[in-house]
Protein backbone atom coordinates (compact mmCIF):
# COMPACT_ATOMS: atom_id res chain seq x y z
CA UNK A 1 0.00 0.00 0.00
CA UNK A 2 2.92 2.33 0.66
CA UNK A 3 4.01 2.16 -2.99
CA UNK A 4 0.48 3.05 -4.11
CA UNK A 5 0.44 6.04 -1.77
CA UNK A 6 3.88 7.22 -2.91
CA UNK A 7 2.98 6.96 -6.59
CA UNK A 8 -0.33 8.80 -6.16
CA UNK A 9 1.33 11.47 -4.00
CA UNK A 10 4.00 12.02 -6.64
CA UNK A 11 1.23 12.49 -9.19
CA UNK A 12 -0.44 15.07 -6.95
CA UNK A 13 2.83 17.00 -6.60
CA UNK A 14 3.44 16.90 -10.36
CA UNK A 15 -0.06 18.13 -11.19
CA UNK A 16 0.29 20.92 -8.63
CA UNK A 17 3.56 22.02 -10.25
CA UNK A 18 2.00 21.82 -13.72
CA UNK A 19 -0.90 24.00 -12.60
CA UNK A 20 1.51 26.56 -11.12
CA UNK A 21 3.40 26.75 -14.43
CA UNK A 22 0.14 27.10 -16.37
CA UNK A 23 -1.12 29.80 -13.98
CA UNK A 24 2.10 31.72 -14.56
CA UNK A 25 1.56 31.52 -18.31
CA UNK A 26 -2.00 32.83 -17.99
CA UNK A 27 -0.86 35.62 -15.64
CA UNK A 28 1.65 36.80 -18.25
CA UNK A 29 -1.27 37.05 -20.66
CA UNK A 30 -1.59 37.33 -24.39
CA UNK A 31 1.37 39.73 -24.72
CA UNK A 32 3.87 37.04 -23.77
CA UNK A 33 6.02 35.69 -26.59
CA UNK A 34 6.62 32.30 -24.99
CA UNK A 35 4.96 29.98 -22.54
CA UNK A 36 6.45 27.42 -20.19
CA UNK A 37 5.46 23.78 -20.12
CA UNK A 38 6.36 21.33 -17.37
CA UNK A 39 7.92 18.09 -18.58
CA UNK A 40 7.71 14.92 -16.53
CA UNK A 41 9.48 11.60 -16.22
CA UNK A 42 8.42 8.35 -14.62
CA UNK A 43 10.43 6.82 -11.82
CA UNK A 44 9.75 3.07 -11.62
CA UNK A 45 8.16 2.16 -8.31
CA UNK A 46 8.10 5.78 -7.15
CA UNK A 47 5.75 7.57 -9.54
CA UNK A 48 6.57 10.68 -11.52
CA UNK A 49 8.76 13.75 -11.17
CA UNK A 50 9.09 17.06 -12.96
CA UNK A 51 12.03 16.69 -15.32
CA UNK A 52 12.25 20.27 -16.50
CA UNK A 53 10.46 23.22 -18.04
CA UNK A 54 10.47 23.91 -21.76
CA UNK A 55 9.80 27.20 -23.53
CA UNK A 56 7.24 27.14 -26.33
CA UNK A 57 5.45 29.78 -28.40
CA UNK A 58 2.72 31.52 -26.39
CA UNK A 59 -0.69 29.86 -26.75
CA UNK A 60 -3.45 30.67 -24.25
CA UNK A 61 -5.65 27.88 -25.63
CA UNK A 62 -2.89 25.35 -24.90
CA UNK A 63 -2.58 26.83 -21.40
CA UNK A 64 -6.30 26.29 -20.84
CA UNK A 65 -5.98 22.66 -21.95
CA UNK A 66 -2.89 22.16 -19.76
CA UNK A 67 -4.82 23.54 -16.80
CA UNK A 68 -7.71 21.15 -17.42
CA UNK A 69 -5.30 18.23 -17.76
CA UNK A 70 -3.61 19.15 -14.48
CA UNK A 71 -6.97 19.34 -12.71
CA UNK A 72 -8.10 15.98 -14.12
CA UNK A 73 -4.78 14.36 -13.19
CA UNK A 74 -4.99 15.75 -9.68
CA UNK A 75 -8.54 14.43 -9.26
CA UNK A 76 -7.52 11.01 -10.56
CA UNK A 77 -4.67 10.76 -8.07
CA UNK A 78 -6.97 11.80 -5.23
CA UNK A 79 -9.31 8.97 -6.25
CA UNK A 80 -6.43 6.51 -6.19
CA UNK A 81 -5.58 7.59 -2.64
CA UNK A 82 -9.24 7.31 -1.60
CA UNK A 83 -9.60 3.82 -3.09
CA UNK A 84 -6.37 2.71 -1.44
CA UNK A 85 -7.64 4.01 1.89
CA UNK A 86 -10.96 2.19 1.37
CA UNK A 87 -9.17 -1.06 0.48
CA UNK A 88 -6.98 -0.83 3.56
CA UNK A 89 -10.03 -0.18 5.72
CA UNK A 90 -11.78 -3.22 4.26
CA UNK A 91 -8.73 -5.37 4.89
CA UNK A 92 -8.56 -4.24 8.50
CA UNK A 93 -12.28 -4.99 8.91
CA UNK A 94 -11.73 -8.53 7.63
CA UNK A 95 -8.76 -9.07 9.93
CA UNK A 96 -10.57 -7.71 13.00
Amino acid sequence: MNSLTNIAASGLRLQQQALQVTAGNVARGADAQTRQRLESASVPGSGVIASGVTEQPADLAADAVDGLQARAGFQANVRVLERGHDALGSLLDVLA
